[in-house]
């Protein structure tokens, strides 16, 4: 069940296709060659901890620099997305003319979406999100795997659309009908956001799934899913739960506290990723 956009994010979403469908209309995205079909130069460096990715407009000419020391090496997952966040910044008319008019240059962190204080870059994550990800495939995707539990389906689409585990949780919750929440967690152990498609929002079993009930994975039932990745015993895990198990504000043994799947994924440096849903009665 796809988030409810805006206006101006559906225009980017339809925009993130439209350059998909015209550069790469079968198999695998590749930025490159989109970078390459519209003259951007790019390459590769070391600059810091400062960015993942720079849009630089110079004599008349755009350039994108990836930066090794955050996104590890030129073929990672995270260097796609953070070539189709510049592609964002390129192809969003209101981006690329504040880089031509400005200081010529846009130094972005990727992959943050909504916990990002700016505007402009949740845009182009949103736009790099669809480019890689492009709804209409991953429909049809997720068409031919709906028996599998959603953490299966996003380790799938991961893999088939090359796109990390946060991206592609985030992109089947906007776009599959399944009833799912994810829960990201830090390597600390540290809640670090949810997401729930707001559709179920309205929904009077699963409104209240906004707000996890355990801040710290430490917190948790020792022999929950979450619990048992984030203490590293294992790197993935599911388990049958209760809705008041997992969410702060659903009553247990109330009419809302269902049962639910919850399972959970190691992610390395990047934590950990519950995903909650209601199918608990699917191949595992």
């Amino acid at each position: 069940m796809s988030l409810k956009k805006s206006e101006a994010q559906l225009e980017i979403i339809s925009l993130a296709e439209a350059v998909a469908d015209e550069y790469c209309a079968k198999g695998k995205i590749d930025p490159c060659k989109i970078l390459d079909a519209e003259k951007i130069g790019y390459g590769y460096g070391n600059y810091g901890d400062t960015f993942d990715g720079m849009l630089e407009f110079k004599d008349s000419k755009y350039y994108v620099y990836a930066n090794l020391d955050r996104l590890s090496r030129p073929s990672s997952v995270r260097t796609r997305f953070t070539f189709g966040h510049e592609l964002g910044h390129y192809y969003i008319d209101e981006h690329r003319i504040a880089i031509e008019n400005g200081v010529g240059q846009h130094q972005s962190l990727c992959g943050m979406f909504d916990r990002s204080q700016c505007n402009e870059e949740r845009e182009a994550d949103l736009f790099a999100a669809n480019l890689l990800m492009p709804p209409s495939r991953v429909i049809e995707f997720l068409g031919k795997h709906q028996k599998l539990t959603p953490l299966k389906q996003i380790q799938l689409m991961a893999a088939h659309f090359d796109s990390s585990i946060t991206s592609s949780a985030l992109q089947f919750i906007a776009l599959s009908s399944a009833p799912t929440a994810a829960i990201s967690w830090r390597p600390s152990g540290e809640s670090a956001w949810v997401k729930l498609a707001d559709e179920f929002r309205l929904d009077d079993t699963m409104k209240f799934w906004s707000k996890p009930k355990f801040q710290r994975a430490a917190e948790a039932p020792r022999d929950s899913a979450s619990s048992i990745v984030l203490r590293g015993e294992e790197d993935c895990s599911s388990n049958a739960t209760l809705a008041s198990y997992i969410f702060a504000n659903v009553k247990q043994g109330g009419h809302r506290d269902i049962l639910l799947t919850e399972e959970c994924m190691a992610l390395g440096d990047y934590g950990a990723l519950t995903i909650i849903s209601k199918n608990s009665e699917v191949a595992i």
